[in-house]
C-alpha cells in the first residue's frame, strides 16, 4: 500500500533495509522477492516509489507533509489569516505566550483567578467549585498524588503512561465531501489498531484570549476559523475513584492554525455511527488538556472521526444531515 510506503519514509525510516531482510527472514521464494534476496536494492526497481525523492523528508517533522490521493505529497500550510500559504509549524504542547494576552483580564477570565495565570493551570478548571472543595478535585485518580501548578518546578501528579506513546498515524487527502467538492479535504488515518478508551492524542495550539483567532480582525496574525477549540470547558476529573465532571468555563482558545500537531485534521461526521474518538478535557499531568480518546476499537486503516457539535457540521454538511441520527 502506497500509504504505508510513504509513512515509512516520511519518518526516515530504514524502509528499503527493512523490505529486504524481511524477504530474506521469511525465506520467500515467490517471484516478487527474488529481486531484494540479493541483499541489495534491485537496479530494476524504482529507488524513489510514488516519484518522491526521500531527501524532501530529510530534518523534517512527519507531519509536515501530507500523503495526497494521487500518490503524492504537499506540505500542511496555513489556511487563513496574514500567515496563509506558510508551513504550518508542530509542536507536542501548547503553547502560552503572555504577549499575545491584553493587559487587562478579558471577561471571560475567571473573576477569583489570578490574571495573568496560565490557563492549564489545573486551579483554573475549578472555578465553578467552592473553595473549600476544590482541593479535592485536584488529586490524580491514578497516581493519587495532588496536581501542581505548571508554572513551577514542584512535582505533582507523576502518571507517565496516561496516552498512546508514539500513536501510529497518518494525515492523507481523502476524497473531498458532495457538499464541497472544491475544498480539500484531509483527515488522520489509523497506522495501527486502537483498543477502545485509550488517549492517543492531545489537541494543542496556541493558547489565545477568547475570540483573538477570529478571522475578520484585520491584518491577524492568529487569524483560524477552523482549528480554534475552547479550553476548559466541562473537564473531567476522577474524586475519590468516581468520575465527574466539573462546570468549567471558556478560558482561553487553542488555535491549532498555525501551529499544533496532526490531531488538527481529525474529520467529523454528520452520522454518529461514524464517530471512533472524542475530544474531551481531563486534569492529567498537571495541566487542563484537550485529549483524544477513542470510543471504540479501531482497526488499521480506518480514518479517525469525530464530532465537533451541530453547529459546525450545519456549515460544512449543509441542513440535510438527518440530525436526529446524531442525538
Amino acid at each position: 500500500m502506497a500509504v504505508i510506503n510513504f509513512f515509512a519514509r516520511s519518518r526516515q525510516l530504514p524502509w528499503k533495509e527493512t523490505l529486504i531482510t524481511y524477504f530474506d527472514e521469511i525465506s520467500d521464494t515467490g517471484p516478487d522477492s527474488a529481486p531484494f534476496r540479493s541483499g541489495v536494492w534491485p537496479p530494476d526497481v524504482p529507488a524513489h516509489p510514488l516519484g518522491l525523492d526521500d531527501d524532501i523528508f530529510e530534518g523534517e517533522h512527519p507531519h509536515t507533509f501530507y500523503f495526497c490521493l494521487n500518490g503524492g505529497t504537499d506540505r500542511n500550510l496555513v489556511m487563513s489569516g496574514s500567515r496563509i500559504d506558510k508551513p504550518m509549524e508542530n509542536i507536542k504542547e501548547s503553547v502560552f505566550d503572555r504577549r499575545y494576552w491584553p493587559k487587562t483580564a478579558p471577561h471571560s477570565w475567571p473573576a477569583n483567578r489570578t490574571y495573568l495565570d496560565h490557563p492549564q493551570n489545573v486551579r483554573n478548571a475549578t472555578v465553578g467549585i467552592l473553595a473549600n472543595q476544590a482541593d479535592d478535585f485536584l488529586i490524580c485518580g491514578d497516581c493519587d498524588n495532588t496536581f501542581v501548578d505548571t508554572t513551577t518546578d514542584d512535582t505533582g501528579c507523576t502518571c507517565v503512561s496516561w496516552h498512546v506513546e508514539y500513536p501510529c498515524v497518518q494525515v492523507r487527502e481523502y476524497p473531498p465531501y458532495p457538499s464541497a467538492p472544491s475544498l480539500l479535504n484531509k483527515g488522520v488515518m489509523a497506522m495501527q489498531a486502537f483498543a477502545k478508551d485509550e488517549i492517543i492524542g492531545e489537541y494543542v495550539g496556541l493558547l489565545l484570549p477568547p475570540g483573538r483567532a477570529d478571522p475578520s480582525i484585520r491584518k491577524n496574525v492568529f487569524a483560524d476559523d477552523v482549528y480554534t477549540i475552547d479550553l476548559n470547558a466541562a473537564v473531567i476529573v476522577t474524586v475519590k475513584g468516581e468520575e465527574t465532571s466539573m462546570p468549567g468555563n471558556k478560558i482561553a482558545d487553542v488555535s491549532a492554525g498555525w501551529k499544533g500537531n496532526w490531531t488538527r485534521f481529525i474529520n467529523t461526521s454528520p452520522r454518529k455511527g461514524n464517530w471512533n474518538i472524542e475530544f474531551e478535557q481531563r486534569l492529567v499531568a498537571d495541566k487542563i488538556r484537550i485529549l483524544v480518546r477513542t470510543i471504540r476499537d479501531i482497526a488499521f486503516g480506518e480514518e479517525l472521526i469525530a464530532s465537533y457539535g451541530t453547529g459546525y457540521m450545519r456549515t460544512l454538511f449543509g441542513d440535510n444531515l438527518g440530525l436526529p441520527d446524531m442525538n
